[in-house]
């Protein structure tokens, strides 16, 4: 897999969040403040998305060791086939499931999906692509915060 790949894996990543939320948002039965949330957690996730396109841009042709692309490329998937699965539930769903499920659901992508982005994909990478990475892990880490503040009302 080259770097180029691989950033468009992870940017495939936020592309799914972002649809999710956006879908989950979409739906007559969600409550209002949790619509709002939904759709502000979107945008980020399509931000983060831009943020890898713009990266993979800029290291085009620099590489990363071998192994480290296959070990964080391996975290990439896994994330983007629960994503793909809860996007698939979601979107043939005409009321979704129990409210606190699917933030149950959401929480425990978000924690994967920073400890992708901070021990995977930071660990081992050039300062700039690092700190690009803990930012997007920090960001994850306060969407998990919010979507936990929602379960406990």
């Amino acid at each position: 897999m080259t770097n180029y790949e691989f950033f468009k894996q992870a940017e495939r990543v936020e592309v799914l969040a972002h649809r999710l939320y956006e879908t989950l948002a979409a739906h007559e039965s969600t409550p209002p403040g949790v619509r709002e949330l939904f759709l502000g957690l979107a945008a980020e996730e399509q931000e983060h998305g831009r943020r890898i396109q713009l990266l993979a841009a800029a290291l085009r042709g620099s590489a990363w060791a071998n192994q480290l692309v296959t070990q964080a490329a391996a975290g990439i998937q896994a994330a983007a086939n629960e994503y793909q699965a809860f996007l698939a539930e979601a979107s043939t769903q005409r009321r979704p499931g129990d409210l606190m499920g699917i933030l149950d659901r959401l929480v425990k992508l978000e924690e994967r999906l920073s400890h992708v982005h901070a021990e995977e994909l930071a660990r081992g990478a050039g300062p700039t692509t690092a700190r690009l990475f803990e930012s997007m892990a920090k960001q994850d880490r306060r969407h998990q915060k919010l979507l936990e503040g929602l379960r406990k009302g």
